[in-house]
């Protein structure tokens, strides 16, 4: 599929929504208000990204924020150049919003990340053994709370939006020799594209190749799901996984950033 410069960002924004459903949606003219029940930023957040109909800016901002403190939490928005209106930032900053996050939205296409990983192994072998899964495991999801030491009421929530997801998934977990769990990502495959989500690996075995066997291993499944390119998301100030996507073909498209407010507005 291919889309102009101006479109990419719109289509990317709505592949990534679908690959991560909040467990509460509400529409508000053109926007997608999610809640999770406080869990994730992504499954909590505002996507304003279909331009007005029927209502002033301002007065969507005022129920926006009203609708998520019924909720008990503070409105909160995900910016990027998809959003409507242009100026929308601007506009929340004036009322007290706060930016955070800052995220870096990276493409890559299936064929370049094969290239370019298969050139790697010729000097660096694969080091663990790779499992792969197209329906959800509690185990799975256990284990990634684990990787990142959630709390247990995150990784629950977590686990029920990972049910949630409509289009095909493939969960990879990673084994070292000794046959235990080192890493772990996960795939969404949806029109072409495969997003690259959930990315954990647990601290003694970072900086063994575990993030770019997971990145191989989900090409190669999105071969198979006849996609041709590959999307993920990473923080701004994560110098090294840009390091590694860079290494494999991944390119900056655009950034985004949250837009919250400080405390829940009655």
């Amino acid at each position: 599929m291919t889309l102009s410069a101006t479109n990419l960002a719109p289509f990317l924004e709505e592949l990534a929504a679908n690959a991560w459903p909040p467990l509460i949606t509400q529409r508000l003219d053109g926007w997608q208000l999610g809640f999770s029940y406080g869990a994730t930023r992504r499954a909590n957040s505002i996507l304003p990204n279909e331009a007005n109909h029927y209502h002033d800016v301002l007065q969507k901002i005022v129920w926006a924020e009203q609708w998520y403190a019924r909720h008990g939490l503070p409105a909160c928005y995900k910016l990027s150049p998809a959003a409507q209106p242009a100026n929308l930032a601007a506009i929340l900053a004036e009322r007290g919003y706060i930016s955070s996050a800052p995220t870096q939205m990276r493409t890559a296409t299936v064929s370049t990340v094969l290239r370019r990983d298969r050139a790697c192994l010729v000097s660096t072998p694969s080091a663990f053994r790779v499992q792969l899964s197209e329906t959800f495991d509690p185990a799975w999801n256990v284990l990634h709370g684990e990787i990142e030491r959630e709390d247990e009421h995150t990784n629950k929530i977590r686990g029920q939006i990972f049910q949630r997801i409509s289009p095909p998934c493939a969960y990879i977990t990673l084994f070292n020799e000794q046959n235990q769990p080192a890493a772990i990502g996960v795939g969404v495959a949806e029109r072409g594209w495969v997003g690259i989500f959930g990315m954990a690996t647990l601290p003694q075995f970072r900086r063994q190749g575990a993030a770019s066997q997971i990145i191989r291993t989900l090409a190669e499944w999105g071969e198979q799901q006849q996609a041709k390119q590959l999307y993920l998301q990473v923080m701004s100030q994560n110098e090294t996984a840009q390091a590694v996507y860079a290494r494999l073909g991944f390119e900056e498209i655009y950034r985004y950033f949250y837009c919250s407010v400080s405390e829940v507005k009655p």
